[in-house]
């Protein structure tokens, strides 16, 4: 992809989320700082976390899995001209003990560099997502996210963001608890 100096609107970008239960893409136009268009959107449920939340590593099926889906991703962003991207790994990731090498070998096959992120940006990044397309101008709201391996909560006053809370709780790790997984 080519590399971002100063490029002038319109922008191709992508964002990727590497969850517990499934790897998202996103891929938008922007046509200023606020404004876009999504182009593209795909979700693969690869289940990082089934095999993390019951060995405490990322299991080398799920791997390649998960590989097969960022080269699938690396894709769609050459097809639609992408220049710049962002991919942030969540829970599973944090948590397995092999964590370094799932992403060393994304990076070099692939070229994608994910971000490992803390719960608490994680649910930073949840209530910026939900501010953009909910006005939370008034009052005080709370802001729930259950994923597959953890919730953030964020609490937010006016428009502004207060606290951020990530707690290991959601719905695959549960599962995976109870022996109930599929």
């Amino acid at each position: 992809m080519p590399t971002l100096k100063r490029s002038a609107f319109p922008i191709r970008c992508a964002g990727m989320d590497v969850g517990s239960n499934a790897i998202r893409l996103a891929i938008a136009e922007f046509t200023a700082p606020t404004r876009y268009t999504i182009l593209e959107r795909m979700r693969v449920p690869v289940r990082l976390g089934e095999s993390v939340f019951h060995t405490n590593r990322i299991a080398p099926e799920t791997m390649d899995a998960a590989l097969d889906a960022f080269r699938a991703f690396r894709r769609r962003m050459e097809v639609h001209g992408v220049v710049v991207h962002r991919a942030v790994a969540t829970s599973a990731t944090r948590e397995a003990k092999n964590r370094a090498a799932f992403l060393e070998r994304v990076q070099r096959e692939t070229g994608i560099d994910l971000d490992l992120i803390t719960g608490t940006e994680e649910a930073r990044l949840v209530a910026l997502g939900v501010r953009a397309k909910i006005s939370l101008a008034r009052g005080l709201s709370l802001i729930l996210d259950v994923g597959g391996g953890s919730s953030e909560l964020a609490l937010v006053t006016h428009g502004e963001i207060l606290l951020v809370e990530s707690h290991d709780i959601g719905g695959v790790r549960l599962l995976e608890r109870v022996g109930a997984a599929p």
